[in-house]
């Protein structure tokens, strides 16, 4: 159970479970995992994954054949990431008065998902709690975090559509804090940001008419509607602007813009319907619709629990399942096609397994005994 408690004014969750450490930035909703909680995670020394960042970080500073030599599975997947979890200000949780290299969720699970590929039981299990809920949920239901807590979420009407809004209090800078409004059209899902708020993302040192003069450049429709006075911003064009002024604006870029961005992820148009409260049902009243999606649920789940019942059977039935997943498993690396339960004549009768194109995959390697690489099937 967790065992450290914390103020919802603190912008740091954090939660100790079985000696691992969680924590959740709750201004931008992003979640982590302590590296040596990670480690356990995964059933690996923690200086495993130090070294595997290490040499990802040299890897994108690297070029030509050094590049390659340092090149491995794990910092390919690493390079050119967020790694850790950190504030807008770039400043990492802390335990104990000091910061602390916490690993952003979804790399949590990039590198859990390469452990268990390499047998470490741990990593598997890992990968298999994350999976059910995803990697951000885990780290919330680790930590007890309410996705809605402090969201304020409305609807209003906005040029005759109804939309879905969420408003929050962001950093603009140092000593100011502005309002960001964010907008989802309860029909369609079209997805906007305040012209206002866009201006406070950016840090507040590019202009409104600065940005409305980049958005004309973008030569396609920006504004999604116009609310109180003012326009919203379509999420894709927000996007654009905070790419822009993050990361190619010349002569000055906005770390806010781009620190912005990268916390809420890109498209940002599901940021924004998340946090809206939009789901795909949010529009819909049709019943029936609801009533069909349970029932296909309620036919998956019935045909996993038979599924799963062949599995408690004794004899032919379980060693017939044994048997599939090893022929597919083998088989699936040469390229050939394992068919189950086959019909071979006009009459009722089966054979279990059926092997095709072996022999165009086959030559020269060795395949499992009593299969013959030059037929054209396998029974």
């Amino acid at each position: 159970m967790p065992n450290t408690e914390h103020s919802n004014d603190e912008p740091w969750l954090h939660k100790k479970i079985d000696k691992i450490d969680y924590f959740v930035h709750r201004p931008t909703r992003q979640s982590g995992i302590h590296i040596r909680g990670l480690a356990k995670l995964c059933g690996v020394d923690e200086k495993a994954i130090r070294s595997a960042i290490e040499k990802a970080t040299k890897v994108e500073k690297a070029e030509g054949t050094l590049r390659k030599i340092r090149e491995t599975l794990l910092s390919n997947i690493l390079k050119n990431r967020e790694i850790f979890l950190v504030d807008l200000r770039k400043n990492s949780p802390k335990l104990n008065g000091k910061e602390v290299k916490v690993i952003l969720a979804s790399v949590c699970f990039d590198i859990a998902y390469y452990y268990s590929s390499q047998g470490y039981q741990e990593a598997f299990k890992t990968v298999g709690d994350m999976g059910r809920l995803g990697a951000e949920s885990f780290v919330f239901y680790k930590t007890g975090f309410d996705v809605m807590e402090h969201l304020q979420v409305n609807s209003t009407i906005v040029d005759g559509i109804e939309v879905l809004t969420y408003a929050t209090q962001v950093e603009v800078n140092k000593t100011t804090t502005g309002e960001v409004m964010y907008y989802t059209d309860r029909k369609t899902g079209q997805c906007g940001i305040s012209l206002t708020g866009l201006y406070h993302l950016c840090g507040g040192i590019i202009s409104k008419t600065k940005i409305l003069e980049y958005l004309n450049t973008l030569n396609t429709p920006f504004v999604m509607a116009g609310g109180q006075g003012e326009d919203i911003i379509d999420a894709t064009a927000a996007e654009q602007v905070l790419y822009y002024y993050g990361h190619t604006a010349s002569p000055r870029k906005s770390q806010k813009a781009k620190s912005w961005l990268a916390s809420m992820g890109t498209p940002i148009s599901k940021f924004i319907a998340s946090h809206t409260g939009y789901t795909t049902a949010t529009g819909t009243t049709d019943i029936d619709t609801v009533r069909k999606c349970n029932e296909a649920l309620q036919r998956e789940v019935e045909r996993l629990h038979k599924q799963l019942g062949l599995y408690d059977e004794q004899g032919i039935a379980r060693w017939h399942l044994l048997l599939g997943t090893t022929l597919d498993y083998q088989l699936s690396s040469l390229g050939a096609v394992l068919k189950t339960e086959v019909e071979t004549t006009a009459t009722p009768q089966r054979v279990d397994f059926v092997i095709e194109n072996l022999h165009l995959q086959a030559h020269g390697r060795a395949v499992l005994d009593g299969l013959n690489p030059q037929a054209d099937h396998n029974l």
